[in-house]
């Protein structure tokens, strides 16, 4: 699973996600979980919403 979170989310808090990835590393999973610090719920800056495609793309080619 990969998690790509806005530090200032406040739909889904960044604390959801924490919480969400020591669960699945609790039960033997490796999720991606990438914060962007300045980013809310939807991404705004174009830097990152290209990283977020790149580190997706690189997952997906890893486990599927």
């Amino acid at each position: 699973m990969a998690f790509f979170q806005g530090g200032k989310d406040s739909v889904v808090v960044p604390e959801q996600t924490r919480s969400m990835a020591e669960a699945l590393r609790a039960n033997g999973q490796q999720p991606l979980v990438r914060l962007y610090p300045e980013e809310g719920h939807g991404f705004r800056k174009a830097v990152n919403h290209a990283d977020m495609l790149s580190r997706l793309a690189a997952f997906y080619s890893r486990c599927c």
